[in-house]
């Protein structure tokens, strides 16, 4: 079994279909694409933690990159570098009514901008460490790190989606978990060295 590239991951989806191979083959782009997205909904390996340190703060507030998942770690660059911690809006809200100015001490993430608590000068800066989902593979001979290190994973998806699309539900319950238990195994891995080295831990109690 070759199971390394786009092309590939798609041949085989439709291939460990057996019978119902012609029918699943011209749906294998929409497949995979579901597939990823649910990958990406449970998935939280190392490999997905990405830093990005060009978010410039605008109005108390930057934009989170394209395919951001959840927060590692936010710190404020601008001067000495201060880890930020994390807080509810309704948490903001509380602490910071008259949102006052001053150098940040907490974040928040409220669709697509993540806003700092005091609000800083603009064109301040802040780095962002978070989970980067899989982007989409679109040309035949793409890959990415999960297809290449875990293609169990992107194969047992895509057999969910496919028995799904053929209407064999005992089958698309089967790779759902299929698929659920390898996740599991790979975040359970990356848990353990949270653990060794010191996890981030989301602020929970009043900074007053």
């Amino acid at each position: 079994m070759a199971l390394s590239t786009y092309s590939e991951l798609k041949t085989e989806i439709a291939n460990w279909m057996l019978d119902s191979a012609p029918e699943v083959a011209p749906q294998a782009d929409v497949i995979v694409a579901l597939g990823r997205v649910y990958i990406n909904l449970k998935l939280r390996a190392r490999e997905m933690i990405t830093v990005d340190g060009t978010l410039v703060i605008t109005s108390g507030e930057a934009t989170i990159p394209t395919y951001y998942i959840a927060p590692r770690r936010v710190v404020f660059t601008s001067g000495a570098r201060i880890p930020l911690k994390q807080m509810t809006p309704e948490q903001a809200d509380l602490w910071y009514p008259y949102r006052p100015s001053g150098v940040p001490a907490h974040f928040t993430i409220i669709g697509s901008k993540l806003r700092l608590y005091p609000t800083p000068a603009d064109a301040t800066t802040v780095e962002l460490t978070y989970y980067k989902g899989l982007e989409p593979m679109v040309n035949d001979g793409d890959t990415d790190w999960l297809l290449t290190k875990y293609p169990n994973i992107y194969l047992s998806a895509g057999q969910m989606y496919a028995a799904e699309f053929i209407k064999e539900d005992q089958e698309a319950q089967k790779q759902a978990l299929i698929t659920d238990t390898l996740v599991s195994m790979v975040n359970a891995q990356d848990e353990e060295t949270d653990l060794s080295m010191g996890e981030y831990v989301p602020e929970t109690s009043s900074p007053v």
